[in-house]
């Protein structure tokens, strides 16, 4: 799988030994689309699907930043005077 960085989602997220940092992306184009390595499952969700999701803590930091961006960019996709 091919992607592009397209940018930064909230903030430096410490952690015990680490700092998070959550970046976008996008397909690169051709590229297969995505496939569980590290978890169970893999599905795409809205941004109205995001809350009820069981986020790990230091995910939870970021999902208000994912639910704006992703209802940003669905404003942005809709037709001109909808």
């Amino acid at each position: 799988m091919d992607v592009r960085v397209t940018g930064r989602l909230g903030t430096d997220l410490p952690l015990p030994d680490v700092v998070l940092r959550v970046h976008t992306a996008e397909l690169a184009p051709g590229s297969p689309g995505p496939r569980p390595l590290e978890h169970a499952a893999l599905r795409w969700v809205d941004a109205a699907e995001i809350p009820a999701l069981d986020w790990v803590a230091a995910d939870r930091a970021v999902a208000a930043d994912l639910v704006e961006l992703l209802r940003e960019r669905a404003t942005a996709a809709l037709p001109e005077g909808s």
